[in-house]
């Protein structure tokens, strides 16, 4: 008898995953949490970050961008996060190696090297990107879930709700 995945069992999959996702998370003291939001696309965008050292939010913050595409946005999400790091990396060790995480498949693999970017926009960010990264001991960038993504997401969504 052949297995047959249904949807509940599809379900509890993806349940299980973002557990394991979860776990993996709280392991790692220092992360960084990115995401960018269009209201339409292309249309008016944002983004946001968020800094945490041992689960405690130690910063937040989003910017409004104006126009541009939802990639356009979530690349500026890491570019902020990058260019506040910089700043503090000058007075805290702990900021020299980076562990960011995004709910942009599209942006990790493009910044990871697994996506040609034919885009000029999205070349030239991805360019400034790259200078910031060398700024740093190392820095690694992993995709998560969006579920796994709340906060960031909520702030790069929120600077529409007073439009």
């Amino acid at each position: 008898m052949k297995y047959q995945q249904t949807k509940k069992s599809k379900a509890k999959f993806k349940i299980e995953r973002i557990k394991a996702k979860k776990n993996f998370l709280s392991e790692i003291p220092f992360k960084i949490f990115t995401d960018g939001s269009a209201q339409t696309n292309p249309g008016e965008t944002s983004c946001g970050y968020v800094v945490m050292i041992n689960d405690e939010i130690v910063k937040h913050d989003s910017k409004r961008l104006g126009y541009g595409t939802n990639n356009t946005a979530e690349f500026n999400g890491l570019l902020e996060a990058l260019k506040f790091c910089k700043e503090q990396a000058k007075e805290d060790y702990l900021y020299h190696n980076l562990t960011i995480f995004s709910d942009s498949q599209f942006m990790v693999n493009s910044i990871n090297e697994n996506y040609k970017l034919q885009n000029l926009v999205l070349i030239g960010l991805r360019d400034k990107i790259y200078k910031l990264i060398k700024s740093f001991e190392s820095v690694k960038l992993h995709w998560i879930p969006r579920e796994l993504n709340i906060i960031a997401d909520e702030l790069a969504g929120n600077m529409f709700k007073n439009v």
